[in-house]
């Protein structure tokens, strides 16, 4: 599986805004941040690798027999 490397380019199409927020995927789809200076693009990407970094961390602390449960869409038990 490769990672998702988010990584800030220079825009070339629309002149209003200099750059863009690349590789980051949002319900599976890809979607671009665009900014108009370098350092709002800079900024975005720090808040953003924090928070990808955070939820990774996350799911990794999630015991293998609940991830699996939520995967197969399953409940044992009843919920009260």
């Amino acid at each position: 599986m490769a990672s998702r490397e988010l990584r800030i380019l220079p825009n070339k199409g629309d002149r209003d805004y200099q750059y863009y927020l690349d590789g980051l995927k949002v319900n599976g789809k890809r979607k671009r941040l665009f900014f108009k200076t370098e350092k709002e693009a800079l900024e975005e990407l720090k808040k953003r690798g924090t928070q990808l970094r955070k939820e990774g961390e996350e799911g990794q602390a999630i015991e293998k027999s609940s991830s699996c449960i939520a995967a197969s869409g399953t409940v044992t038990g009843e919920l009260g």
